[in-house]
């Protein structure tokens, strides 16, 4: 069963991730967007949420430019939503779901050290045969599947926080508006996923 409370506390929250997390195919700005509302709801005065993730973003990127971006709005936890575009190798270096792990624990670490808390938030499920035709992204099931497992295990194990947004899109193709990408609807089951932990 997951943990519960992973957000509970924080104040200030900063995001950190890809185009997932920055809401892409969905107008709306995605489940970030559904949790600054959520969070800043029950207190206007002292909760804020900055999102700080672009579509394209890798975790090997995001931890050497984005993350101090992230710090300078002083946040008392950052959740990093990142990984897959570094299994893709979309910057041109292909990681393997160990790099990524490993580069995850650094970044968290450093965070960690600063006293910011630190959340991560897992690969989701996408469809593998929409994807080549659609977003046409070069990773597989297989290799995200291993991250999501990983990232479960190193999380708690490290004091950190976990979201698993898989099962909320497991086999939902039809919400997947590319193979990968969730539309409103998947975005709204994404942002389900996070409050259950909230």
């Amino acid at each position: 069963m997951a943990a519960t409370g992973v957000l509970s506390g924080f104040r200030r929250i900063a995001i950190v991730g890809d185009s997932i997390a920055y809401g892409r195919a969905d107008a709306s700005g995605g489940w970030a967007h559904r949790l600054a509302q959520h969070h800043i709801a029950l207190d206007e005065q002292a909760n804020r949420v900055f999102n700080l993730s672009w579509p394209g973003a890798t975790l090997r990127v995001l931890s050497r430019a984005t993350v101090d971006e992230a710090l300078s709005r002083q946040p008392d936890a950052i959740i990093l939503a990142a990984g897959i575009n570094d299994l893709a190798g979309v910057d041109g270096v292909r990681a393997s779901p160990l790099d990524v792990l490993t580069l995850m624990d650094l970044t968290a670490d450093a965070l960690a050290r600063r006293g910011v808390g630190v959340v991560v938030m897992g690969p989701g499920w996408f469809d593998e045969k929409a994807n080549k035709t659609g977003m046409g992204l070069d990773v597989t099931l297989e290799a995200a599947g291993l991250l999501r497992r990983a990232l479960s295990q190193w999380a708690p194990d490290n004091g950190h926080g976990f979201i698993d947004p898989w099962p909320a899109l497991e086999g939902r193709a039809d919400l997947l508006v590319d193979g990968i990408h969730p539309g409103p609807e998947g975005h709204e089951l994404l942002w389900q996923a996070v409050r259950s932990v909230y």
